[in-house]
């Protein structure tokens, strides 16, 4: 990302040639640095104990299976045209995207290097980042509490419905569950005074600027780092002050590459972005009338994204352990009490900033999970430990074995299971573990849902001239990056798109529902079903027409999928300046 955000301030318009070539510089020279050094280069690897082989048999297909399982969806596609434009040399691409700009430039750098972008190849780098995010935890848990710890923490992730539902898309989640984890855990080996603590603080920092990069969570790793620092600057094992400068050295890249790329805004179409732009996305979500009590709102979210199971167990159950100071483990306590007064500042950060602090905390809440889980795991470990029956303890693996079958059948069922789609069909195949029953908890979020539309095909209609180019929609990013055009929304458009994105919808689509002042010309069948609606001001002769979608994604893939396509204001927010869209009722 720091590449990426350099090569973006230096050179515009990117190419292949610049992506390789300084890639290739990068790696060579870390590579003649290790030489230098004479570090050995041989890797020594063991074989993977059962521990860690669990770990990736049940988070490894949650991430990876079927990673194509629909098309780029909302904050997806927003990130593939910023891509396009950060390679393309828009000036304002990465203020457009009115976040931290991690998950555009690595977008970029992979669309770049491949000369493509489909679903598979896209979501793919961020899915393996959030399965390493979670082998991350459990490395940490092991070396804050012990190898049991580790395990319970990581498979908790593992079967976390925010962290498969987001590690499944095109989004930073999985990249920050990683980096921050690492981060993690480069603080508390440079806080027990670590003999490499020079190497843990150098690549710590970069860690930690990374984590940034791509999230604003990263805020809340700066009191975690407090507490490591302030250990070695008034602890027993003290730290030469230069040890500390070295956790700012990112600045020396980050800040003049940063003021360049968001300094140099270009006008388009008479319009300038700039830092209101980023208040605009922020201010309405922060909200000023604190506190705002999200007691519900969290309830609700982690009961819909992982189950009342896994919220009475590890949200309910494991805090009360927490709690009780159960926390235990074959390390040493010195150890073990740093570990938890770090993993705790990490979990009080974000929990109490959603829970009173944020109007709309959105599915913000898996940040709590990290931290949770590895505390769950170290007071399971300590309980466990507290079993002197051999049956008792027999009788808790099972446990916790039917804990994690139940759990993960309730994450295949929500988010990864091909059909019944479960978000939009809701609650006809309501899962029984989803105790709340609600399909989509207020200021929450279905990203990562599997759904079934099949905008490629209406890009070829539109093409072939058998639909008008002069369309409205809902305001759907990936209307934008399939059409190929800027999302309008006017009450004179000839063509009204209707995707699925409530149960509402999708029962209204299949039942043929119309809107005023607009006939069904047809509908979009995927897999024999249909998924978007097509409306025109005139029916159809002969009744509405059916449009399958097999065979058009292939096309589009080969045809219409390249970063380099101009991608014109396509990747501006905001582009529905006019009337708003055709809406029934």
């Amino acid at each position: 990302m720091v590449l990426a955000l350099l090569l973006y301030a230096l050179v515009r318009p990117l190419n292949q040639v610049h992506l390789v070539v300084v890639a290739d510089l990068l790696n060579g020279g870390l590579l003649l640095a290790v030489l230098a050094r004479g570090a050995e280069l041989r890797l020594r690897l063991g074989r993977p104990g059962w521990s860690l082989l669990s770990v990736l048999a049940i988070a490894a297909p949650f991430r990876l299976a079927n990673l194509g399982y629909s098309e780029f969806q909302g904050d997806e596609a927003k990130v593939v045209l910023r891509s396009m434009a950060v390679l393309q040399g828009v000036p304002d691409a990465l203020i457009a995207h009115r976040k931290p700009p991690g998950e555009v430039l690595l977008n970029a750098l992979f669309a770049g290097g491949l000369d493509a972008v489909t679903e598979l190849t896209g979501r793919l780098p961020f899915a393996l980042a959030g399965l390493a995010g979670v082998l991350a935890i459990y490395h940490l848990g092991r070396t804050l509490f012990g190898p049991r710890a580790g395990l319970i923490a990581a498979l908790l992730l593992a079967v976390n419905g925010y962290f498969v539902a987001f590690g499944r898309i095109l989004q930073y989640q999985g990249v920050e569950l990683l980096l921050e984890t690492l981060a993690l855990l480069c603080l508390f080996r440079f806080a027990r005074g670590s003999s490499s603590e020079r190497g843990y603080a150098i690549v710590g920092a970069l860690l930690m600027a990374g984590a940034g990069l791509v999230a604003l969570s990263a805020v809340f790793l700066l009191p975690v780092a407090a507490l490591a620092l302030w250990r070695r600057l008034f602890g027993p094992a003290r730290a030469h002050r230069w040890s500390l400068a070295l956790w700012l050295w990112p600045l020396a890249l980050l800040v003049p590459s940063a003021l360049v790329a968001y300094g140099s805004t270009g006008a388009v179409a008479g319009e300038t972005l700039g830092l209101g732009t980023v208040w605009s996305y922020l201010g309405p979500r922060l909200g000023e009338d604190r506190p705002y009590f999200n007691f519900e709102r969290f309830l609700l979210s982690v009961n819909h994204y992982t189950s009342g199971l896994y919220l009475l167990v590890v949200v309910g159950l494991g805090a009360l352990l927490v709690l009780a100071d159960a926390v235990g483990g074959p390390v040493g306590s010195s150890r073990r009490s740093l570990g938890r007064g770090l993993a705790l500042i990490w979990l009080i950060g974000p929990l109490v900033t959603h829970l009173l602090l944020v109007r709309i905390p959105w599915a913000h809440w898996r940040e709590i999970f990290p931290a949770l889980a590895l505390l769950v795991g170290a007071a399971a470990v300590g309980l466990y430990g507290r079993l002197g029956n051999r049956q008792l303890r027999g009788a808790s693996v099972l446990a916790g074995g039917l804990f994690l079958a139940l759990s993960g059948h309730y994450v295949y069922t929500a988010w990864l299971r091909p059909w019944p789609e479960y978000q939009l069909l809701y609650p006809l195949y309501r899962h029984p573990l989803d105790w709340a029953n609600v399909n989509a908890p207020r200021g929450g979020s279905i990203l990562g849902a599997t759904r079934h539309h099949g905008w490629k095909t209406v890009a070829e209609l539109i093409e072939q001239g058998v639909l008008p180019a002069d369309y409205a929609s809902t305001d759907r990013p990936e209307a934008a990056w399939y059409l190929k055009r800027v999302r309008r929304c006017n009450e004179a458009a000839s063509l009204y798109i209707r995707p699925p994105t409530t149960a509402r919808d999708r029962r209204a689509i299949e039942q043929g529902e119309t809107l005023p002042g607009f006939a069904l010309h047809g509908r979009v069948y995927v897999d024999g079903r249909p998924t978007l609606a097509l409306l025109t001001r005139e029916p159809p002769s002969g009744g509405p027409r059916v449009y399958q979608d097999a065979g058009h994604g292939h096309r589009f893939d080969r045809e219409l999928a390249s970063p380099w396509w101009p991608v014109g204001r396509l990747y501006r927010p905001n582009v529905n300046e006019t009337a708003e869209c055709p809406r029934a009722g």
